[in-house]
């Protein structure tokens, strides 16, 4: 799996969890639990990726880089996984830029 079909991964997996959350608070227990389901196949599938090629740590986070772009999160949970992205940000020479501000790589 390449850097970007993982990212497109992780996302997708932490897209699905909001969307259990969302459907859980209207009260739609079938959307949710569908959701919550696909969340979890999507986590699956990035984590064995990450097994494979094994994971960047940043300050204790999970790091995936396709080409410029970064994606900061954490997979918790079994042994249904959920996705959390905690940040998004573009590598720029030896700058990193999350939220359109420099922070410290």
């Amino acid at each position: 799996m390449s850097g970007a079909s993982l990212c497109v991964a992780v996302l997708q997996a932490a897209v699905q969890h909001q969307l259990a959350s969302l459907a859980l608070a209207i009260g739609d227990l079938a959307g949710a639990i569908e959701a919550n389901q696909e969340a979890a196949r999507l986590a699956r599938h990035a984590s064995d990726a990450l097994t494979e090629t094994s994971a960047l740590y940043y300050r204790g986070l999970l790091e995936l880089r396709a080409g410029n772009l970064r994606v900061y999160y954490a997979v918790e949970g079994v042994p249904s996984p959920t996705v959390l992205i905690v940040a998004v940000g573009i590598k720029v020479r030896e700058r990193l830029r999350i939220g359109g501000k420099d922070v410290e790589p």
